[in-house]
């Protein structure tokens, strides 16, 4: 199995709902950078996840395109989902999303994910939702 087949067979578990089997294809220790967030652990980026999925119980990332360059996989999603639930403090507002989002992944040799970045506009979840993000 090449590594973006890694990537899209973990992907097609986590819009299934399971977290867990995504979860795998990290290697233990593996970090991962989020614009606008900072570099965060694979176990904080999971529970953000979760709490993602449950403010969107139908999130999802529809692949625009997959990359494979060996050790590093390039995947350009569309994160989408309607809000259903309350999600960081903001009510449910029922606004599907669609975000453009781009993620790079190193891999190791034996074929675990070691760092993610992911590269999105961190304002883009909050103006979908109507919601005033005040910058600076």
């Amino acid at each position: 199995m090449s590594n973006a087949d890694t990537i899209r067979t973990a992907v097609d578990a986590m819009n299934r709902g399971d977290l867990d089997t995504y979860s795998l294809i990290f290697a233990e220790g593996a970090r991962r950078w989020t614009a606008g967030v900072g570099e965060t652990g694979v176990q904080e980026s999971l529970d953000e996840m979760r709490g993602l999925s449950a403010g969107f119980p139908d999130f999802r990332l529809d692949t625009d395109a997959l990359i494979d360059g060996g050790d590093t996989v390039v995947a350009r999603w569309r994160a989408r989902g309607t809000h259903t639930a309350e999600f960081m403090g903001i009510p449910a507002t029922n606004v599907e999303i669609d975000i453009p989002v781009c993620e790079i992944y190193a891999f190791s040799d034996e074929g675990k994910v070691t760092q993610t970045w992911m590269y999105s506009d961190p304002l883009a979840l909050p103006k979908q939702l109507g919601v005033n993000v005040q910058v600076g």
